[in-house]
């Protein structure tokens, strides 16, 4: 195996060397196979490499490998270029082969078409405390519930590099936000059409170089609420569960800051801090705590009355709490909503309250004769 220097603008894979590396080995070991000859083959990429699978992958293909270390940034964009932005399916392929029930995915309509909102768009950030609180099981079905409600919702799963959000809605994204940076979509083609008509902006799991994305870098691609406000209804950021200069750029245009907690003392701690920082960067900020997973109201409200009182801050809310239920573990399995697998779960009862309190309803569907139309509710 010989290691020569080559200019990377030459990584155009040959249809030959293509077909004696399955992609999906391709994608596992981070090669690209360039060219290929009687008894050579040479392939790309960013090492570091696996000499016990080259040495295997020699024997197989019966040809000396010749490889070609490139930086990752290049390779990547190569590679992508080549098979595309995959990682999401292959995730989903894993969580095909566990699943207890089959799941049925919600396909993409092949025309996407561009709609229109009917009220001011409202932006709303939604953050868990610490790591397996709920928030995007919490985004998620807000996010159904307001659809079914006839609203038009976008839905950016902010946690770029290690979304999930996909998962939440049981969908297939087409296009991914790497997709979007690279400029083979524009906004509107990379916005999924998900569950219930949500539109989802998925993140590209193992992203590493997009985990940082900022709100002047989704402005820069032109899939902020700002581009889409005419578009949509309601804007839900579902954010990863840390608090940095990225997470502060979308929490600062959000209208209502949603923090999602439970009664552990890391996430009751979190919360502690989380808020300060926001109030700090923004006085003005809408803060409402929902704390999930509880054993009552009356446990959430003391919690959370505790916790206002060290806060030392009136500013900040409470937005209700959702008690223990083992469905939305099955509606994990299943890749359905919970709102549509057990709409009359506890859990979204108590989500239909907080829902109807934090993001009203501002105009119902009413039929008279043949006509149907939209009208605001008082």
């Amino acid at each position: 195996m010989n290691s020569p220097s080559i200019n990377p603008g030459q990584l155009v894979p040959q249809a030959d060397a293509l077909t004696l590396l399955p992609a999906t080995i391709a994608a596992t070991h981070k090669l690209l196979p360039i060219r290929a000859s009687e008894g050579q083959l040479v392939c790309a990429g960013p090492g570091p490499f696996d000499l016990n699978f080259l040495t295997q992958l020699q024997f197989q293909v019966q040809r000396h490998l010749t490889l070609v270390k490139v930086p990752e940034d290049i390779f990547q964009i190569a590679f992508e270029k080549q098979y595309g932005s995959r990682l999401v399916p292959q995730a989903e392929a894993l969580l095909d082969s566990i699943c207890q029930e089959r799941p049925e995915y919600h396909a993409v309509a092949p025309n996407n078409p561009m709609e229109w909102a009917t009220q001011q768009c409202r932006t709303t950030a939604i953050i868990g405390t610490a790591g397996g609180v709920g928030a995007t099981s919490i985004a998620a079905n807000l996010a159904v519930q307001l659809t079914d409600r006839n609203h038009k919702v976008a839905y950016l799963d902010a946690n770029f590099s290690r979304p999930s959000a996909h998962i939440a809605l049981g969908t297939r994204p087409t296009y991914t936000i790497r997709d979007l940076s690279r400029s083979r979509t524009n906004a509107w083609e990379t916005l999924t059409s998900s569950f219930s008509g949500i539109r989802l902006l998925a993140g590209e799991p193992g992203a590493v170089d997009l985990a940082s994305i900022q709100y002047a870098d989704l402005a820069s691609l032109g899939a902020t609420p700002d581009h889409l406000a005419e578009h949509f209804d309601h804007y839900i950021i579902d954010l990863p569960s840390h608090l940095d200069d990225p997470q502060m750029s979308f929490i600062s245009r959000a209208n209502l800051v949603l923090l999602i907690t439970t009664e552990e003392p890391i996430a009751l701690h979190n919360t502690l801090v989380f808020a300060k920082t926001i109030l700090a960067r923004d006085p003005s900020a809408n803060i409402h705590v929902l704390f999930n997973q509880v054993e009552s109201e009356k446990v959430a409200r003391q919690a959370f009355l505790k916790l206002r009182a060290h806060l030392g801050e009136e500013s900040i809310r409470f937005a209700g709490s959702i008690g223990i239920t083992k469905n939305m573990e099955r509606s994990w399995l299943c890749r359905t909503p919970l709102a549509s697998l057990k709409p009359n779960d506890k859990e979204m009862k108590a989500l239909n309250k907080i829902q109807a309190q934090l993001l009203p309803n501002r105009y119902e569907v009413q039929t008279q004769g043949n006509e149907t139309r939209l009208a605001q509710t008082s």
